[in-house]
């Protein structure tokens, strides 16, 4: 066969096409362009092509055609659907609606509580204008359980296997103790048969003596340690529970503390006698503290309830004082969020107590302080909160002391 005319073709190609005797067309010319590459990807036959074609139709054809009517009724549910955001409605008649405030008192051991929520887990706390007899009567008996759990908290022995908190004492408590061959359970205790007040002092001076405390017994947020401190303050009784009192004097002791505002005055005075009192003895109000810790950008809110009597001290005509402190929340739950500012983290005091009795030193009345808290606040890292339980219960004695001892206000 001829080359085609007008087309150059290579000496190879040309012995290829005399050789097997085709057309040039059928051949790559020298002049031609080569040939265009196809697209990578899956490349199907014509048959397999239009195989796919039919099998789409056909399952397209199948879920277009309409189905079955089905024309029996469903069943119909006539239960009604419970409302999530309804109200939790509280015993004795009363709603959450009235109670501005609400405490926590599952774990308190109350005889016959009342106005409290379903599961008797909360009870609200309303005005004390707001507030008839039977209202007085379950403020009387919370404040009762309050003092009872802190009593028992402080009184915990490490070798009582039934007491709810364990006490171990830092190295400062158990060198003093060791030289002077006293009993270590006894400094758990404040009983007459414990050591007494003079006792603490002649062994431990001025020093601040601290344990920290795990719970033996299940209660709300176990997992969080309980702080207890013991130190000699050289001034009257009074004047500390006062000071802890006072809500504009907050900044003299506590110099994180931005402002501590008075939300609800239940009753003043606490040396109120439960005679006089409406709802029992003593001063109680609620209270919102903020505080801005360094290296925090938020400020911390704690809202708590706050309550102080004044105690007999066994075998001291010299009175005693106790102030015991329970965070409230606005709404029967734990969410701990602040309603007042959206820059505000809350924090909350699960159970505070601050024990004051009277001592004579050389003729002079002093004091003879126990502090125990158990605090939570979100947000601290695990590794922490014990870290941090430990230096702010120190602080707060040691702040205390020098507000106190610098004013001059001792006898």
């Amino acid at each position: 066969p001829e080359p085609c005319p007008g087309v150059p073709v290579s000496a190879a190609a040309d012995r290829w096409l005399r050789r097997r005797s085709r057309t040039c067309s059928e051949v790559r010319c020298a002049a031609a362009p080569p040939p265009p590459k196809q697209k990578a990807g899956r490349r199907l036959c014509r048959r397999s092509r239009s195989s796919a074609v039919e099998t789409r139709q056909l399952v397209r054809s199948r879920f277009d055609r309409p189905g079955p009517q089905i024309s029996a009724p469903g069943p119909q549910i006539s239960a009604p659907v419970p409302q999530i955001s309804a109200p939790v409605s509280f015993s004795d008649g009363e709603d959450g609606d009235g109670a501005p405030h609400y405490v926590r008192i599952g774990d308190l051991a109350l005889e016959r509580p009342r106005f409290t929520s379903p599961d008797g887990t909360w009870m609200g706390l309303r005005p004390a204008e707001r507030c008839g007899r039977q209202r007085r009567e379950a403020v009387q008996n919370l404040l009762d359980g309050l003092l009872a759990k802190a009593e028992t908290m402080m009184l915990s022995a490490e070798e009582d296997p039934e007491a709810p908190v364990a006490w171990a004492s830092d190295a400062t408590a158990d060198r003093a103790v060791k030289a002077a061959a006293c009993s270590q359970a006894a400094l758990y205790g404040h009983r007459a048969t414990d050591v007494t007040p003079l006792m603490f002092h002649h062994i431990f001076g001025r020093k601040i003596v601290m344990w920290q405390g795990t719970f033996r017994r299940s209660t709300h947020r176990d997992d969080l340690p309980v702080m207890k401190t013991r130190a000699i303050l050289n001034c009257h009784p009074k004047c500390i529970a006062e000071l802890i009192l006072d809500s504009q004097r907050v900044k003299v002791y506590n110099k994180l503390s931005t402002g501590r505002t008075d939300e609800m005055i239940l009753q003043s005075d606490i040396d109120t006698n439960v005679e006089d009192g409406k709802f029992g003895p003593g001063e109680t109000k609620i209270v919102r503290n903020l505080t801005k810790p360094p290296f925090v950008k938020r400020s911390i809110e704690l809202v708590s309830l706050m309550h102080c009597r004044r105690v007999v001290a066994p075998g001291s005509p010299d009175p005693s004082y106790v102030i015991v402190t329970r965070a409230v929340n606005q709404r029967p739950d734990d969410e701990l969020v602040s309603e007042s500012a959206a820059d505000r983290s809350r924090s909350e005091i699960l159970t505070g107590a601050n024990l004051v009795r009277p001592l004579r030193i050389g003729g002079a009345l002093a004091s003879d302080l126990t502090c125990v808290t158990h605090m939570n606040g979100p947000g601290i890292p695990a590794m922490l909160v014990r870290k941090i339980a430990s230096t702010s219960a120190r602080n707060f004695v040691q702040d205390l002391r020098s507000a106190l001892e610098n004013a001059g206000r001792g006898q």
